[in-house]
């Protein structure tokens, strides 16, 4: 018996395979089908299976690799039959494939789950989820967030604070500075826009526009 998750060769997608089912099955004793795909993380296989009154529609059939027995056809080795066990027999290339020949043939490898990926991808949607808490303000509505955060995309270096335009400071961080010397005061529109810096006024414009335009969509 062996494992279609390691078998000597890789299979590609369309290897065919059949389906046979014990006789306590109501299903058909035996099915021609192909491999779609396996799972390593569930430990999984799926099925293929055209169906007989069309050639646009297939048949999605998954099975747990602890209810089948897997074994190849034209090997000698005979799996033990179990009466409840559905036996998956894969017929797969008579020619070892190298691997370029598998690209020129078949242009998508059997897909397989990866898991380092996955990690990856869990982790990037985790770092957002917490870059997006880490910046809410509970003391401000929802046009004020949404502002701070196109800010946020478009410069960076934004920050909620107390300082206003006239330089004077409140009690709670329900303004926001960008890039050090610029604040935008409620309720967050363009006319509250205005520079704070010691130097030559620079960007002041550009901030206005990003903000008229985020407060009005």
């Amino acid at each position: 018996m062996s494992d279609p998750l390691s078998l000597e060769h890789r299979l590609p997608v369309t290897t065919p395979c059949t389906l046979t089912y014990p006789p306590s099955f109501s299903k058909s004793p035996s099915l021609n089908a192909s491999v779609y795909c396996t799972d390593e993380i569930s430990n999984t296989v799926t099925i293929k299976v055209p169906l007989d009154y069309t050639t646009t529609s297939v048949t999605i059939t998954t099975l747990h690799l602890d209810n089948i027995i897997v074994k190849e056809g034209g090997k000698d080795e005979t799996p033990q039959q179990d009466s409840n066990m559905v036996t998956l027999t894969l017929h797969p290339p008579k020619v070892r494939l190298t691997d370029a020949d598998l690209c020129d043939t078949f242009p998508v490898s059997l897909r397989r789950v990866d898991l380092k990926k996955l990690q990856e991808r869990e982790a990037y949607q985790t770092s957002l989820v917490d870059d997006a808490l880490l910046h809410r303000n509970d003391n401000v509505g929802p046009v004020g967030q949404k502002v701070f955060e196109v800010l946020l995309k478009a410069c960076k270096e934004v920050k909620w604070t107390n300082r206003s335009i006239g330089g004077r400071k409140g009690g709670r961080d329900v303004n926001i500075e960008v890039l050090g010397d610029i604040i935008v005061e409620e309720p967050y529109g363009g006319g509250n826009v205005g520079w704070v810096g010691k130097g030559e006024e620079k960007g002041t414009e550009r901030i206005r526009m990003i903000v008229e335009k985020a407060a009005n969509n």
